[in-house]
């Protein structure tokens, strides 16, 4: 850990992550060069027609991930503890130190799989092409493997139009708290 300081302070920079790990469990094998044999990999298990919340979290340390369930919608619930206007999106940008919360209806066909990807945003190149968190997504009564390729990211390497209009998009519920009320009940409980 010191070395690691040590090259830090003088300037180096961390270089390329090994990968995206989504609840400690390496990637999911949707492609034999980029990801190796026996990794453990993450699978939720689902019921169809149920709505279930997934709760994302970005704790890198200066990568943006972009979020997304192939062929499901992310009702956004919650970010940073608070409710938000639900909105629904297909993909969205989870910047360092971000929290969302969704709520994902199981409606699809459960003729397969569903691939859950989180992938790097704003890099540079295919060193960042094995800088992927692939899960599956399993219904119930699935009847085969997660195939085919990963549901792409938006179109918008470089242009962070995108990703500034999605977070723009998000707006809190406001909860008022009438103050004269809250300072009488205060009140009366000192009072006892």
């Amino acid at each position: 850990m010191q070395d690691l300081r040590k090259e830090l302070d003088q300037g180096k920079a961390l270089g390329v992550p090994d990968g995206v790990l989504m609840n400690g469990k390496g990637p999911y094998r949707y492609n034999n060069t980029l990801v190796p044999a026996g990794i453990d990999f993450e699978t939720i298990n689902v019921f169809p027609g149920r709505t279930y919340r997934f709760r994302v979290h970005n704790v890198g340390i200066f990568t943006c991930l972009n979020f997304r369930i192939q062929s499901h919608n992310l009702l956004l619930a919650e970010t940073e503890g608070s409710y938000t206007v639900q909105q629904n999106y297909t993909n969205l940008d989870i910047f360092v130190g971000q929290s969302y919360s969704f709520l994902i209806t199981m409606d699809q066909n459960a003729s397969s799989d569903y691939y859950i990807v989180a992938s790097a945003r704003f890099v540079n190149g295919s060193k960042w092409d094995k800088v992927v968190g692939v899960a599956i997504l399993h219904y119930s009564n699935s009847k085969g493997k997660a195939s085919g390729p990963l549901p792409d990211p938006p179109n918008d390497v470089y242009d962070k139009t995108y990703s500034m209009n999605q977070a723009r998009s998000i707006r809190f519920v406001m909860y008022y708290l009438k103050i004269w009320n809250f300072m009488n009940l205060f009140e009366l409980q000192a009072m006892y």
